[in-house]
């Protein structure tokens, strides 16, 4: 008898040590597992995110994995550097941990960080920045250096002409760079058109008539869908190639209407800005060198690895 008492009272005391362990354990730091989660603002430079959508979702999918919790954030008129700026300053007084960011004026946002002390970790996408800490984008100069290519094999002997809507984003203008410069070197004649996205649509039939060009090649994805729309509604007969990648410019592939793009992972885009973002934010050292891109033609746009950009699965 005396021996099942002992054994009840074996039994409770490890019962009742088992619940007072369990009610400290949250509260030993060296102990608790639980992180910290991470506020995480994506900053763009457009009014409309639509162009931006698979790069949400990899950006959200990021979030979820790393504990982070992401506000999407868009201007009210595109290409407004002060809006962004005011944008960027809020967010870190709000508590931002890391923020992500497309600029509007590169150059005068690395000028803006020299003069910000114990700023939060900024990721850029598109165009580096000095002073920030990491950029997520396909190299800039083979981007160009290969579309050029591309348009090159097919070229009809006259002027080529090159759509520079790039404003003062640095890293559209590095593309547009490289690939005039590889034409030139080929001494095939190019002609840059410094165009504003409206000017694209409105201009571009008479500038190639004006040109004697035949072959257009854009730089980023919303120029590409512009010059695609002027060419169909106007029943224009000139090689287009271009860059990235949208539902409207996988349509306008599987018509023929664009020859060939530059494709790389919009999702992928999001989803390692968000992962270095919030390792940066935990103190973690992140190294990145490019995405990688394809050259993509229309021909070829149903083999299994170019449809996978095209036609992104996201589960």
């Amino acid at each position: 008898m005396k021996k099942n008492n002992l054994i009840q009272l074996i039994i409770l005391f490890i019962l009742g040590a088992a619940v007072l362990f369990s009610l400290l354990l949250p509260q030993l730091p060296h102990i608790n597992n639980n992180k910290e989660i991470i506020q995480l603002s994506m900053i763009l430079r457009e009014a409309d995110n639509a162009l931006w959508s698979n790069t949400r979702l990899g950006l959200e999918q990021a979030s979820n994995e790393f504990d982070a919790e992401l506000r999407f954030l868009t201007l009210s008129k595109t290409d407004d550097y002060n809006e962004q700026i005011e944008l960027v300053k809020r967010e870190i007084d709000g508590g931002a941990d890391a923020i992500i960011i497309v600029p509007v004026n590169p150059d005068k946002f690395s000028d803006w960080l020299e003069t910000q002390k114990n700023i939060c970790p900024i990721v850029c996408i598109e165009s580096p920045v000095e002073n920030t800490d990491l950029t997520i984008s396909p190299d800039g100069e083979l981007l160009g250096s290969k579309l050029a290519e591309a348009a090159r094999h097919e070229w009809r002997g006259n002027t080529i002409c090159l759509i520079d809507n790039s404003g003062l984003r640095t890293g559209i203008k590095t593309r547009i760079d490289a690939a005039e410069k590889t034409l030139k070197k080929y001494n095939i004649p190019v002609k840059r058109l410094v165009l504003s996205d409206n000017q694209i649509y409105t201009n571009l039939p008479s500038l190639l008539l004006q040109h004697n060009s035949s072959t257009v090649i854009t730089f980023e994805p919303y120029c590409t869908e512009l010059a695609a729309k002027c060419k169909e509604n106007n029943k224009l007969d000139f090689k287009l190639y271009g860059t990235g990648v949208s539902t409207y410019i996988a349509g306008c592939m599987e018509r023929g209407t664009i020859n060939a793009i530059a494709a790389w992972s919009d999702y992928a885009t999001g989803y390692l800005a968000a992962q270095n973002a919030i390792l940066l934010s935990r103190d973690k050292k992140v190294t990145f060198n490019s995405l990688p891109f394809r050259i993509i033609y229309w021909e070829d746009m149903y083999e299994t690895e170019n449809e996978k950009l095209l036609f992104p699965v996201i589960s």
